[in-house]
């Protein structure tokens, strides 16, 4: 099995090469061109080693790229994975995971049965939990729904937040509502 080696960054993307993987991104991009969505054309196909995401949209790269870890998994969790990452190509570089982006994921999960979410199948992976219960630096619970939202780095989200506290019962938590 040959491959192509794509430096990205501090990043290595190899070329996707397996024809069942293949052929599920084939089948995905056409559900959601058949719900009138418009995928951009020439997506390049590339895979990744990670322990913090099964999928990532690149539109720079004008590229999904999938965990080689995915590959292994069974056709609804690379679909789900392929349909959260065509969600973002479809919401635009700008949704991120907003508004815009949840409209796009709720309609694919809606007609399609499955469940695009922000997280969706990857934090359950053995593998996922093992690394994020050992690295988990930031911790948000949304003081409206309870949700929490866990971050190994600090990101955009851990900077806007973490520094900004209320103190309930003498504890300190970050003011935060989804």
């Amino acid at each position: 099995m040959a491959t192509t080696v794509v430096k990205k960054e501090t990043k290595t993307w190899k070329t996707l090469t397996d024809d069942r993987v293949i052929g599920i991104i084939n089948k995905c991009i056409e559900e959601v061109s058949e719900m009138g969505y418009k995928v951009p054309e020439g997506i390049k196909f590339k895979t990744f080693k990670s322990v913090k995401t099964f999928g990532i949209c690149s539109y720079r790269e004008h590229a999904l790229v999938l965990n080689e870890q995915l590959l292994k998994e069974d056709e609804n969790c690379i679909r789900n994975t392929v349909m959260h990452e065509l969600a973002h190509f479809i919401a635009g570089s700008k949704a991120k995971h907003g508004a815009e982006w949840k409209k796009v994921a709720n309609r694919i999960s809606v007609e399609t049965g499955l469940n695009i979410s922000r997280t969706n199948l990857f934090d359950t992976h053995p593998e996922v939990a093992k690394y994020r219960a050992e690295n988990i630096k930031y911790r948000f619970k949304c003081r409206g729904c309870g949700c929490t939202l866990e971050y190994t780095k600090r990101t955009e989200f851990v900077r806007t937040y973490a520094d900004t506290f209320e103190t309930f019962s003498g504890e300190k938590k970050p003011r935060w509502t989804c």
